[in-house]
């Protein structure tokens, strides 16, 4: 059927799934501007890009309204803009009820759209959870930037002295004239001891701020594929709408 039109084939499937004829030119043209499809809608079907059949493919699968849609890479070969606008449009429909489940490459993707997420190595589900549990169970840590004040000179040896003392396992990652990183894993995380201890820095060295920063869902997957033993649930207690397989 590639020598259809994109708004041809979207006609056909609307037929199929019982879009009345009343209603079928208004769904289309919903689902073509919420693709970002409007200037691509009169375009034969094996013209066009791969991006292109791409956003096509979820349009399809938008169509009638179904309560469960399966979605395999969604924004494969997307550009940013339309990759963007139809994550908010699946975020809609999820909010409206609909179940996602969605497969998908892009670790930004899934922490972004899924409230559960299943992760495969090896061809092998090993866990699931939700991003948050995921991040804080296989994650790396957190990052801690210091941004030091360029008002005056600062011993930054005796800061990251003073900070290494105070926060076991943590340990600089980079370091330049105005700022130091440090990281502290997971293990040695105790949530009011990191901040009384940035809160002390702050005063005793003068340091301009400070920020902290979670590991992402990507580092939560390079970590528990380098240190993957066997199959692993976790818990989590945010109700679940949408997967990542």
């Amino acid at each position: 059927m590639g020598d259809l039109t994109c708004r041809e084939m979207l006609y056909l499937i609307g037929r199929l799934r019982g879009v009345t004829e009343t209603d079928l030119e208004h769904v289309i043209d919903d689902v073509i501007e919420c693709c970002l499809l409007t200037s691509q809608a009169d375009d034969v079907i094996d013209s066009c890009s791969a991006g292109t059949k791409r956003k096509l493919s979820t349009a399809i699968a938008l169509i009638g309204k179904p309560t469960i849609i399966f979605l395999d890479d969604p924004t494969t070969s997307v550009d940013p803009l339309s990759r963007r606008k139809i994550w908010s449009v699946l975020q809609e429909i999820r909010q409206q009820g609909t179940t996602l489940v969605l497969t998908t490459n892009s670790t930004e993707e899934s922490e972004m759209q899924c409230t559960r997420v299943t992760i495969m190595i090896d061809q092998r589900f090993v866990t699931m959870g939700s991003p948050q549990s995921l991040k804080n169970v296989y994650g790396d840590g957190v990052n801690i930037e210091i941004r030091l004040t360029d008002e005056e000179e600062i011993a930054t040896k005796d800061l990251i002295s003073f900070i290494s003392s105070r926060l076991p396992g943590g340990y600089v990652t980079k370091e330049n004239n105005f700022t130091i990183t440090f990281k502290v894993l997971n293990e040695h995380i105790r949530w009011g001891q990191l901040f009384q201890t940035l809160e002390e820095a702050r005063t005793r060295f003068t340091i301009a701020d400070y920020s902290i920063q979670q590991c992402t869902l990507e580092a939560a997957f390079l970590h528990l594929s380098r240190s993957f033993v066997a199959p692993t649930s976790v818990d989590h207690s945010q109700a679940t709408r949408s997967f990542v397989l």
